[in-house]
């Protein structure tokens, strides 16, 4: 099986392939890795949020707030979608949009989400 067909090592490639271009401030290199990456993979939880994480290392804060809002609304009516950006969300310490998407879920799913929103709120440290 290729690297490329096998799903678990194609995302954690792309986990450290990022990580390296972050590092080395190689964001021309990596907007053009994620304009190819998204096209083939446009409601990939993992990829969205990076790419967000790539807009903010370049300074553009307001197209990454820009970017995962539209995303979201995207992914809205998808409760394993919105389940896994929060998930991603939190790897990446965006508590803001992790808490979105589980409040987006919540709308969405009629189990509750509580466990979700009360750990999130105790590491964002809400009471």
């Amino acid at each position: 099986m290729s690297l490329a067909k096998n799903k678990a090592k194609k995302e954690r490639i792309h986990k450290n392939y990022f990580a390296s271009m972050l590092r080395l401030e190689e964001y021309k290199q990596a907007e053009k890795y994620f304009r190819k990456i998204l096209k083939s993979n446009p409601d990939k939880p993992l990829y969205q949020v990076d790419y967000g994480l790539l807009l903010k290392a370049q300074g553009e804060e307001d197209k990454m707030m820009a970017h995962y809002n539209e995303f979201l609304e995207e992914i809205r009516g998808n409760d394993n979608q919105l389940k896994n950006s929060a998930v991603y969300f939190m790897d990446s310490k965006l508590l803001d949009y992790e808490e979105k998407a589980y409040l987006l879920g919540q709308r969405n799913r009629r189990q509750e989400i509580g466990f979700e929103l009360g750990e999130l709120y105790y590491n964002w440290g809400k009471n």
